[in-house]
């Protein structure tokens, strides 16, 4: 699939590492990231699993997984991203209560936490994070120091960073100081 071309290697690694904190009989939000797009084959491995996902991508690839029980919000359609946003996919997200968020996004810096190029996809991340016990992000190299128009949550916010290269020593810090672990892949 062509929306899963870059960082090919990095995103593979990073999914694969994801994949060790996933357990069967478990529900997960999904955002629609492509990131978030290369654990979900790993999923075949897992029975009785559930997924909410936005992503029109993330969603096609989990119908060919028959352990995987899809769903998809409804709201409006962004080309761009191949997402589904808007209020009726937060208000549809408040429906459920998942053991875990796995997510990426647009930027991560110090100054300013995650952040994405729209709010669409902020308020769909946040209202995933909400109704999530665990939150995972993943997040490769080339996010690190970039900061997108709007905010989706702070370091304290996410129990997991994985990554596929070793951030700064200010990172670590900012990681140690929020209690949120880092994992390389």
């Amino acid at each position: 699939m062509s929306f899963l071309k870059t960082q090919v290697k990095p995103k593979n690694n990073i999914a694969v590492k994801c994949a060790t904190l996933l357990t069967k009989n478990e529900s997960y939000f999904v955002d629609s990231s492509s990131t978030a797009g290369y654990v979900l084959p790993l999923l075949d491995n897992l029975p009785n699993v559930t997924v909410i996902t936005n992503g029109l991508n993330n969603a096609a690839i989990l119908t060919q997984s028959p352990n995987v029980r899809v769903y998809l919000p409804g709201g409006i359609i962004y080309n761009n991203t191949n997402s589904v946003l808007g209020i009726d996919t937060v208000n549809y997200i408040k429906n459920f209560n998942c053991n875990a968020f796995i997510f990426s996004c647009g930027g991560i810096s110090l100054a300013s936490g995650i952040t994405e190029a729209s709010l669409e996809q902020a308020l769909v991340k946040r209202e995933m994070m909400n109704h999530s016990k665990v939150h995972i992000l993943l997040v490769d190299h080339t996010k690190f120091d970039k900061i997108f128009l709007c905010k989706t949550c702070e370091f304290e916010d996410i129990d997991y960073v994985i990554t596929d290269k070793m951030p700064s020593e200010a990172y670590l810090e900012a990681f140690k100081k929020s209690v949120t672990t880092l994992l390389i892949a």
